[in-house]
């Protein structure tokens, strides 16, 4: 619940109504295949969001060598700060004109964990984690994976599984090798690539953000925008066909 709900009510596999507050940052957990009823006497902002069994059980799986493990819905309104930050970050990029899907990706994997460790009969993992980053060969693999995918959407449980690691330890090893989260360092390879292929190149700008793996020519115009404070079209116009910018740094993100 992002906003308040002072008159909610729900009924959960059951024709008994509950009644409460439901204040901003109130988690409800529905189990799969549940009836469900719920009513409310005001305005409301909340995220909905849907978690594959098999994708949670995977999860819990490769991070708690447990399957066997039952969710623990919260008491009603139970406020749960972390949750709603999650719910935010992941509504604002829902909300982005163009939401980058690895970044989703990513923050799905973490609401999902936190779901495991908080509401979930699995005990907590040991004080010992994986703090290294990736060895030499994962980061090799993962790194020339990506390269040569850019105009794939990738996917965070693809990439750990080349790197043959837990989606969540992936995120962390990943962010101690390269010094950025996955979906900033795939974002900086594309448009890498793109200012390369701007300045060497006389494919269409269309052509290029798609070959690199934007959706349109006005999300990379956006994204350049953005990180490189200038456009496409600026670049082509201040350096000229087949000139190579000074922007063009092939081992930047490296």
């Amino acid at each position: 619940m992002l906003t308040p709900q002072p008159f909610r009510e729900v009924a959960v596999s059951s024709d008994r109504l509950v009644r409460f507050l439901a204040p901003a940052g109130s988690v409800e957990i529905i189990p799969v295949a549940t009836d469900i009823f719920a009513s409310w006497g005001a305005p409301k902002k909340s995220l909905l969001t849907a978690i594959d069994p098999d994708v949670l059980s995977n999860l819990a799986g490769s991070e708690f060598d447990r399957v066997d493990y039952d969710l623990h819905p919260p008491p009603a309104g139970l406020v749960d700060e972390k949750a709603k930050m999650l719910a935010e970050m992941i509504g604002s990029e829902i909300a982005a004109k163009e939401a980058n899907t690895l970044y989703l990706d990513s923050l799905h994997i973490v609401f999902s964990m936190h779901l495991l460790r908080k509401y979930s009969s699995i005990e907590r993992p040991p004080a010992l984690v994986h703090r290294g980053g990736l060895t030499a060969n994962a980061w090799r693999n993962v790194n020339d994976y990506i390269r040569a995918n850019l105009q794939s959407n990738l996917s965070i449980s693809e990439l750990a599984g080349i790197a043959n690691l837990s989606q969540s330890h992936f995120l962390r090893a990943f962010r101690k090798t390269a010094g950025q989260s996955p979906h900033r360092y795939v974002l900086e390879c594309r448009l890498s690539l793109a200012e390369q292929m701007i300045v060497t190149t006389t494919k269409s700008l269309s052509e290029i953000a798609r070959q690199v793996g934007f959706s349109s020519h006005s999300h990379l115009a956006t994204s350049m925008r953005r990180y490189r404070d200038v456009t496409p079209s600026e670049l082509r116009r201040s350096l000229g066909i087949g000139i190579r910018s000074p922007l063009w740094q092939p081992d930047r993100v490296l």
